[in-house]
């Protein structure tokens, strides 16, 4: 088993179309494992990577490195072609970056970013305790992000399991006493991404969010991100704790906030 529960965020960045070798700052990838640093998800980690423009798949990394003025600090790239960074404030007031060796151009790659479980809590065996710790990890980590908005994010609803071997599930897909497999899960992660980058667009250089993130609660019409009325304009028409009622001019929905995705426009 490689890792236990995970999902996609997605950061947009643009680099040079012929680059190959390309330095961010490692200040970018702080503001994101300093997240991570306290007990309530310790458990937890991010992992980067590139994913390949319109092919969904990870981009091939040679060697990634952070630098600074003093020395060379090498990062191991998984198989997958995802790497981590220690969460060190003295390399973000050092000016650090990491150099990263892609093996195909650089703007044909877009960097996300992963939450997953780290290694030393993937285990072959789990007892419902373990179980329910992982879970309340990833829960701890959303309710934190959210605050009182916590409504606009998506909801913790089950783990995850991802095995090394890719056709294990198929071979144990009728075993007796089996009742089902989660289908669609990769379609959930595509709505954390939408989630994100609309989070992103509101983040200052720190990484916090703007006043005009705060800005949704008054909010007139929403386009749909997740759902049967993805990219459709909707007006609203009444607004509830954790349900909107909105209209097209034509027909009437009424939405759980929780389950579908949405934007203003």
């Amino acid at each position: 088993m490689k890792s236990l529960v995970s999902f996609v965020l997605a950061v947009g960045l643009v680099f040079p179309a012929c680059a190959e070798t390309i330095d961010v700052e490692y200040s970018r990838f702080y503001s994101h494992v300093k997240k991570l640093d306290n007990e309530d998800t310790q458990a937890l980690q991010f992992a980067f990577g590139f994913l390949r423009v319109g092919e969904g798949r990870l981009c091939d990394i040679n060697q990634a490195d952070i630098v600074t003025d003093k020395q060379t600090m090498t990062l191991e790239v998984s198989k997958e072609g995802r790497f981590t960074v220690p969460t060190e404030r003295a390399l973000k007031l050092a000016n650090a970056y990491v150099r990263i060796d892609l093996k195909e151009a650089a703007n044909l790659c877009d960097m996300s970013v992963q939450l997953e479980t780290q290694p030393s809590y993937l285990k072959p065996h789990y007892t419902v305790e373990e179980l329910n710790f992982l879970y309340a990890q990833y829960e701890a980590f959303f309710n934190e992000m959210g605050s009182f908005l916590s409504f606009l994010m998506p909801s913790v609803t089950g783990l995850m399991i991802q095995f090394n071997d890719e056709n294990f599930l198929q071979r144990i897909n009728y075993l007796k006493g089996l009742k089902f497999f989660l289908k669609g899960f990769k379609n959930y992660q595509k709505d954390i991404l939408s989630f994100i980058n609309r989070c992103k667009k509101h983040e200052d250089k720190n990484g916090f969010i703007k006043q005009t993130f705060f800005n949704l609660i008054s909010i007139k019409k929403i386009k749909f991100l997740s759902g049967p009325f993805t990219n459709i304009i909707f007006q609203i028409v009444k607004r509830k704790k954790e349900s909107m009622e909105v209209s097209d001019g034509k027909i009437n929905i009424s939405f759980s906030t929780e389950r579908y995705l949405f934007e203003a426009v």
